[in-house]
């Protein structure tokens, strides 16, 4: 659970309830738009993280810089410190057969350095065993623009250990100066949809479809299930002390009636896309 991770990362402001969450009989919507807490203050509450590391990283709400609204979340990490970010803990399990939809928008100011060892895992979804036991995360990753050509991104399911990936080299690099909005569709099965099972991984950057992962599993049993979101790690430790930006943050369970290009469901670039 959240509290047991947070206590871990030595965190400020752990809670051991989801917050920002409405639910229905069919399914739950959490919104996070930062725009409670006071401007300074750590980005925990209502409408932000249930958790965020303190003793390498620091994770604040901030003016000036948004997307939409008069503040956003700050993600410092300090140079050498693989900590970050912080942690949102879903209202419920999600086993075989659920599906996520996770929508975000990011800005890294110019100047802002990628590099890590082998790559920036650029946020997470934890999964994990009946009794709690860590059974990885499935992964986004950024392949540094700046130093390696080729796609910008990959996404893995942590055991399973098999790279994807997507993106096009510079066109779908992330970029300096510019807020982006990222935006990730989750099945979560133990069997992906190439072997006659449901896990499938679907990945858009500024509502363009990227991949369509369906020969990677989401879960490692049928017992299994996802139930957080990180923003957390760099691997191999930051190249220096840097910042970038959070907002407008979305994650459902309920399918979105927003269709992309192929008329694939997702949330989309809009602020808010009502579920079907």
């Amino acid at each position: 659970m959240v509290c047991a991770l947070i206590a871990a990362l030595g965190s400020l402001g752990a809670t051991c309830a989801p917050f920002g969450a409405k639910q229905s009989g069919s399914g739950w919507t959490v919104r996070m738009d930062f725009e409670r807490a006071a401007s300074g203050s750590y980005a925990v509450g209502p409408d932000a993280f249930d958790g965020v590391p303190d003793d390498h990283a620091d994770t604040r709400i901030v003016r000036g810089t948004s997307f939409s609204g008069a503040q956003s979340a700050r993600l410092t990490v300090q140079e050498g410190s693989d900590l970050f970010g912080g942690v949102k803990e879903f209202p419920t399990r999600l086993g075989p057969g659920s599906e996520l939809w996770l929508r975000f928008r990011v800005y890294w100011p110019s100047g802002f350095d990628w590099s890590a060892d082998p790559f920036l895992k650029f946020f997470r979804v934890h999964t994990q065993s009946p009794t709690r036991i860590n059974e990885g995360y499935v992964d986004w990753y950024i392949n540094n623009p700046q130093r390696v050509a080729g796609p910008p991104f990959q996404i893995i399911k942590e055991i399973e250990d098999r790279w994807h990936y997507f993106g096009a080299d510079y066109r779908d690099d992330p970029k300096w100066n510019v807020w982006e909005t990222y935006e990730v569709h989750y099945v979560f099965d133990s069997v992906p949809v190439s072997r006659g099972g449901r896990a499938r991984v679907q990945a858009w950057k500024n509502g363009q479809l990227l991949a369509d992962i369906r020969d990677m599993r989401t879960l490692e049993t049928p017992e299994s299930y996802a139930h957080e979101l990180q923003f957390s790690y760099w691997n191999g430790g930051a190249p220096k002390t840097q910042s970038w930006y959070l907002d407008d943050i979305q994650l459902t369970t309920l399918r979105p009636s927003d269709r992309d290009a192929a008329g694939n469901p997702m949330i989309g670039v809009a602020w808010d896309a009502p579920p079907q």
